[in-house]
Formats: C-alpha cells, structure tokens, sequence
C-alpha cells in the first residue's frame, strides 16, 4: 500500500502515543488477538482494508485526508446536529466566495 499506508499508521500512532492503550484499542475494536495487532503494528503484516475502515469510522479518522494531496482544501462532511449551528472556521475556509 506504500505512501497510504505509512501515512495511515502515522495517524494511528498520533491517536496512541502509548503503544499498550492503542493495542488494546485495537484489539477490542477489530476483535483480534493482542499478537495479531503487534504484527500489524510491527508491519509483518498489513491491517486489511476492512480493518482499516473499522479504524477510521471508530476513531474519527477521514481517510480522504490521507489521499488526499491537498488535505486543506478537502473537508470530510459528517451532519452533527450540534456541529451545523455553529460551523468551525476551516469549513468557511473551503467555501468558494463569489
């Protein structure tokens, strides 16, 4: 998976600092066992992309930001009925003025 990847577990790590709070994250969100998520961890093996979706939509992390080239002018929508009343200036930003 390359770029994506690295960058992805970046992300992970930046959510973790303490590597034993995120393995056992981890291993109740994906319902595996603690050598499983070492591994990945490690990068013997690849988180799949299910589990990386599992991540994503439980910690609040926008894949299309980790694509993305361009992050700032990419904004992931997500309708928070307290979010909309009073929108975060970076949602402004990427509004085109006429």
């Amino acid at each position: 998976m390359g770029h994506f990847y690295t960058d992805f577990m970046v992300v992970l790590q930046g959510r973790y600092p303490v590597k034993s709070d995120m393995v056992s994250a981890l291993t109740e969100l994906l319902h595996i066992e603690k050598e499983s998520v070492y591994r990945r961890l490690r990068g013997d093996v690849n988180f799949t992309a299910e589990e990386m979706m599992r991540i994503a939509g439980a910690w609040h992390i926008s894949l299309d930001n980790i694509v993305s080239p361009h992050p700032d002018k990419n904004r992931t929508f997500h309708l928070q009925t307290t979010g909309f009343v009073n929108p975060a200036e970076e949602d402004y930003a990427i509004i085109p003025t006429v």
